[in-house]
């Protein structure tokens, strides 16, 4: 009996793994603002405010936001994940946004455009603006950002208050991906569908929030895949049992 209560503890084990809860804060955020033609460009690196939408003046605005995946454990296995997102202002009804994979680097410059924040602020060195991923010199390939035209997922944004909102099968492929080369993590732009009329602009709370509980997070469900491989331990399974069989089978001759 012993031994087949070890075989039965043998097999439950082969088909297990272990299961967590990853929480994590934007490591990098930043506003592209559309300027009016002959106007200079701004930007918002370090503000506690994001923007997505666009404004009165049917003027776009579109949200970057990364999150590094280091923490992650090597070889994890994503199963879900949702994003948390904070509206603290708005000026339209429901908007629906698109989310959509980067696919060139930028950089997270120290411009920081305060509060009220719709408008940004005079670039520093490394901020993203609508026609450059890092100031002075650095030009996206397409204005307003390079990111993939397949939607990863869409959601939408209406009262203040906070969102969260379920990774979608795009999301998730995006994350599988980023845990698979760290290098091709750009993170995501956020952009309205901006066939709405405006005003859509809605505004978010950054990672630089003053209430943390504002901030952007990416909460990720991960398993892992048991320490021994299932073959073996399947195998080990398969000899104990027969073992355990054979046992029984001397023991009720006697």
């Amino acid at each position: 009996m012993k031994m087949l209560m070890l075989a039965f503890a043998v097999i439950a084990a082969s088909g297990n793994a272990c299961a967590d809860t990853l929480t994590l804060e934007a490591t990098a955020d930043a506003t592209l603002f559309q300027a009016s033609a002959g106007n200079p460009e701004t930007a918002d690196s370090q503000g506690p405010h994001l923007f997505v939408g666009r404004i009165a003046q049917g003027l776009r605005r579109r949200a970057l936001l990364r999150f590094d995946l280091d923490t992650l454990p090597t070889g994890a296995i994503i199963t879900d994940a949702h994003l948390e997102l904070s509206v603290s202002r708005t000026v339209s009804g429901s908007v629906d946004v698109n989310l959509h994979r980067l696919t060139s680097t930028w950089r997270e410059g120290s411009a920081n455009g305060g509060t009220p924040g719709g408008q940004g602020t005079t670039p520093d060195v490394n901020d993203p603006t609508w026609s450059l991923s890092a100031t002075p010199a650095t030009p996206w390939a397409t204005l307003g950002g390079d990111f993939a035209a397949t939607i990863s997922g869409t959601f939408a944004l209406d009262a203040e208050g906070r969102y969260i909102i379920p990774a979608s099968t795009g999301m998730l492929a995006d994350l599988m991906s980023w845990t698979d080369d760290a290098n091709a993590n750009f993170g995501w732009v956020l952009v309205s569908d901006e066939s709405q009329t405006p005003p859509t602009a809605k505004r978010l709370e950054s990672a630089e929030a003053a209430d943390a509980s504002t901030r952007p997070l990416l909460v990720i469900d991960y398993r892992l895949a048991p320490r021994v491989p299932v073959p073996a331990l399947g195998t080990l399974a398969l000899v104990v049992l027969t073992l355990a069989f054979a046992l029984t089978a001397m023991h009720r001759h006697r």
